[in-house]
């Protein structure tokens, strides 16, 4: 027995879209959780940061609801709820967790907790997902104006300053002018000698460092990213070159349709483009694989089609 499942038009790009529109759990990092209040907060967690929201202030009430409790003293809630549940999230799965009591009035009563949290990677499948991910989200800051793989390029152009470094520096930065001038900055460090220490130097410009980023100076990742993004570059690389010889296929088929053409406006052509032999000229441009130049014959001789015969 087979049951087959028919999807409308609308529906299919949805089930595409999951990971951009619904929050990802990692299956095994829920199962490996015992108590019931982890569980919750992970979820929450994960919620939040799919959001890009590293911190969170959760009033006590909303804490007791979230947790399924009733009627709980606020220390009895951090001490034998919270606290052991921050614990099994810092040690189990890949998320880090830090917990501070917010207090108000006098006396200072808890009404809530500030949460920071945060993601590490903790494989090297992981590592190369976030090192897209990021390569991803900046190629898109419109100050940069580059494509993934021109930003791994210049990433990797880098001799001094290393690729995991200038990304961790950029990403300090809010998208727009501020960034464009951080990696102005990286490369002006680059070029200067004076600085022994460039990654160091770069690094003490930082003064509110976040610690979401931290997993970009660890040394195991800083000697693997070069490695990543040679890579990405190398895939981009592979995925781009067909795409190119489709497009200088398409522009020679069109070149041997308009022969006829070439041939009957010979003259008028060498005449436009400044040129004694046609054919060494066409020659050249073909073997430099010069479309630009190519389109820009073909377009001209597509005009003179379309001109009126001269009387």
């Amino acid at each position: 027995n087979r049951l087959e499942i028919i999807y409308t038009p609308w529906v299919a790009p949805l089930l595409v879209l999951l990971k951009k529109w619904f929050t990802l759990y990692n299956f095994e990092e829920v199962l490996s959780l015992d108590l019931k209040p982890s569980i919750v907060l992970y979820r929450l967690f994960r919620e939040k940061l799919g959001l890009k929201k590293q911190k969170v202030f959760i009033s006590k009430e909303d804490l007791i609801g979230l947790l399924g409790l009733k009627k709980v003293d606020v220390r009895d809630l951090r001490r034998k709820y919270l606290e052991p549940a921050v614990k099994e999230l810092n040690e189990k799965t890949s998320l880090r967790v830090e917990m501070k009591p917010i207090r108000r009035g006098r006396g200072g009563k808890i009404i809530g907790f500030h949460f920071k949290v945060w993601e590490i990677i903790s494989t090297k499948g992981g590592l190369v997902e976030k090192v897209k991910e990021l390569i991803e989200t900046l190629s898109k800051d419109e100050a940069l104006e580059v494509s993934p793989k021109e930003l791994a390029e210049a990433l990797l152009s880098l001799e001094r300053v290393n690729p995991a470094t200038a990304l961790w520096f950029m990403l300090h930065y809010p998208e727009g002018e501020a960034r464009f001038y951080a990696w102005e900055h990286i490369k002006m460090t680059e070029q200067n000698t004076k600085i022994r220490y460039p990654d160091r130097y770069l690094e003490s410009l930082i003064r509110d460092k976040d610690e979401s980023l931290d997993w970009l100076l660890d040394q195991r990742t800083k000697d693997t990213i070069r490695e990543e993004l040679k890579k990405l570059l190398e895939k981009g690389e592979k995925k781009e070159k067909p795409k190119t010889d489709r497009e200088m296929e398409k522009l020679l088929n069109r070149l041997e349709e308009i022969k006829p053409l070439i041939r009957l406006y010979y003259d008028q052509i060498a005449e436009y483009f400044e040129i004694d032999d046609l054919k060494e000229f066409l020659d050249n441009l073909i073997k430099r694989e010069d479309k630009e130049r190519l389109e820009e014959f073909i377009a001209f001789v597509e005009t003179l089609e379309k001109a009126p015969p001269l009387n």
